[in-house]
């Protein structure tokens, strides 16, 4: 898409291809990361602590204690 976008000199079909590109490598950056990580640096976080509803829930960890 790239390719063909540069060969036709159509820079906006260029740009998506790009794009499209680099948020798969982030994604994969990402991923690699995260498995790479040994259990001692991630920590022993509880599911409900992190994400979304960890945001919700940590005010009432320090309550609870």
């Amino acid at each position: 898409m790239v390719l063909r976008g540069i060969g036709r000199l159509d820079m906006g079909l260029a740009t998506v291809g790009g794009v499209g590109i680099v948020i798969l490598a982030i994604i994969l950056d990402r991923l690699t990361q995260a498995v790479g990580r040994d259990a001692r640096s991630r920590g022993n976080r509880r599911w409900y602590t992190t994400g979304p509803l960890g945001a919700y829930h940590s005010p009432f960890l320090s309550i609870s204690r």
